[in-house]
């Protein structure tokens, strides 16, 4: 017997974040290799925030939200077409706008959880990653504000939005994870000063949140 939509909907459900978190690290890598057709990362990862946070948690959300969510979405679509430096910064002030709307939702769904299970564990890496995403668009604001922000290779960044992008992208989890290569460089105040925000908090919320939740996840379930 086929399981019922409420079965399917209800197992979806509990394994989302699983799907969220390695769909974004796909998402992740398709950045610096899909060089063909840049926009799909983007209209990719837009899709898994709507994914995550938009059925599941916008179902009971007033009508105003959800048109708010939509007309976020529409102003990164027709920013991105036009390609005019003030569309380019409209376009990223929404994506920014959608991406920490997400990550703030999926956090809190992360805290309210009564119990630890794995996929709050993976809930919590996700928001990890989209942190990260949101930073590469605040670089990349900050990069259209003032050109000359950032540097690479002791040359400035290329102008052009979409080739700049995927550089933006592996600053900002050089930076979150500490790896601190230092080939993509901050220059102006401003862009240092996001990069300092962003290492301070990646350290932080891994020994603290992920931490807390791994720690309660193995009380949970004690290795026999």
């Amino acid at each position: 017997m086929a399981p019922s939509r409420e079965n399917l909907l209800e197992r979806a459900e509990s394994q989302r974040y699983l799907y969220v978190f390695f769909a974004i690290l796909a998402v992740l890598v398709s950045i610096s290799f899909v060089r063909a057709v840049p926009h799909v990362p983007v209209v990719l990862l837009a899709g898994l925030v709507a994914i995550a946070f938009g059925p599941l948690h916008l179902r009971s959300a007033p009508g105003w939200l959800k048109a708010f969510f939509f007309l976020l979405i529409l102003l990164r679509a027709v920013g991105l077409w036009m390609r005019t430096e003030a569309s380019i910064l409209v376009a990223d002030l929404a994506l920014l706008t959608l991406f920490t709307i997400g990550t703030f939702v999926i956090l809190r769904d992360v805290l309210t959880q009564p119990m630890v299970g794995l996929d709050t564990i993976l809930g919590g890496c996700s928001v990890y990653l989209l942190v990260g995403i949101c930073f590469a668009i605040a670089f990349s604001l900050t990069e259209t504000l003032e050109p000359g922000s950032f540097e690479v290779g002791g040359r400035t960044l290329d102008p052009e939005y979409m080739r700049r992008t995927p550089q933006l992208v592996y600053l900002s989890f050089v930076v979150l994870t500490s790896v601190g290569f230092g080939d993509v460089l901050p220059i102006t105040s401003p862009a240092r000063g996001l990069v300092m925000v962003e290492a301070i908090f990646g350290q932080l919320y891994l020994a603290i949140l992920v931490a807390r939740l791994v720690s309660e996840y193995a009380g949970r379930n004690p290795a026999k």
